[in-house]
Order: structure tokens, then C-alpha cells, then sequence
């Protein structure tokens, strides 16, 4: 089941390729495809600390323990894309050329659409719920609608 919704374009200005992904369901049900277009990593904050964690969830771990009036650069932006990484599936659509710099971040990677639909396919399997995101900073998925 593919899912998407355009939300209101809350852009932050510096290209980053975190998706906003909320209320997809339970833990590790749901997946999403984000396409990057801009090929930017984002902050320097943000890159380093994706970059340099041992894992999504060690990564919130360190971010918990991080008194309010002490947050670092770029955290908010980290933080929301650690809770999505550590319970949703992310695979990010992005041409070669950023390819590896993505990798290093932690993030799965396709050159196109079809390959990440397929990659979500083989992992979920036919019945995954997937979202497909075209622009991470300005969509957000919402749940469907059960009648």
C-alpha cells in the first residue's frame, strides 16, 4: 500500500535529506522512499552525528542525556531523523554522485524508484505499507484513512 500526503512545506532552508515520517503504525511496519534531489547532507552537525553513531538508537541514547539549555548544532534535525531510522525503514532515492556520502550516514540508498520500491518489495514483502516521500522536507505522511 503506498501512502503520501503533501504537508505545508516546512522547509528549514538548508536542503537536508531527513523525511518526516509520523504515525505510520507500530514499530518496523511501515517503510518509506524518500527522494533527495539537492544531494546536501545538510549541517555539519547533522552529518557528523549520523556519520559518527554507532546506530539510530545509540544516537538518540546520546541525545537524551544532553541537558536542554546544552543542545548542539544541527540536533533537532538529527534527532528527528534517529526516531525515524529507529523505527521505520528509510531508503533514500539519490544519484550516484551522493550516493556514498548517504551510505556514510548510516542511510540505504537506490539510484531510482523503481529500485527502492523493489529493495522495500523484497524486505516487506507485497503487503508492506510504503511511503513514498518526493521531497523530505516538505511532505508529511499521515496515516491512511479506515472507513
Amino acid at each position: 500500500q503506498l501512502q503520501g500526503h503533501e504537508g505545508d512545506g516546512q522547509e528549514d532552508g538548508q536542503g537536508h535529506i531527513a523525511p518526516h515520517i509520523q504515525g505510520l503504525g507500530g514499530h518496523d511496519d511501515a517503510l518509506g522512499v524518500a527522494e533527495v534531489a539537492d544531494g546536501g547532507h545538510g549541517g555539519e552537525g547533522f552529518y557528523n552525528a549520523l556519520k559518527d553513531c554507532e546506530s539510530p538508537q545509540a544516537l538518540m541514547d546520546g541525545i537524551l542525556r544532553i541537558p536542554q539549555d546544552q543542545t548542539r548544532p544541527d540536533q533537532w534535525e538529527y534527532q528527528i531523523q534517529s526516531r525515524i531510522l529507529i523505527h521505520h525503514k528509510v531508503i533514500y532515492v539519490m544519484c550516484e554522485k551522493y550516493r556514498s556520502m548517504a551510505r556514510e550516514m548510516g542511510f540505504e540508498t537506490a539510484a531510482d524508484v523503481d529500485e527502492a520500491l523493489a529493495m522495500a518489495l523484497k524486505e516487506k514483502g507485497r503487503d508492506a505499507h510504503i511511503a513514498i516521500i518526493p521531497d523530505g522536507v516538505s511532505v508529511m505522511v499521515k496515516p491512511p484513512i479506515l472507513k
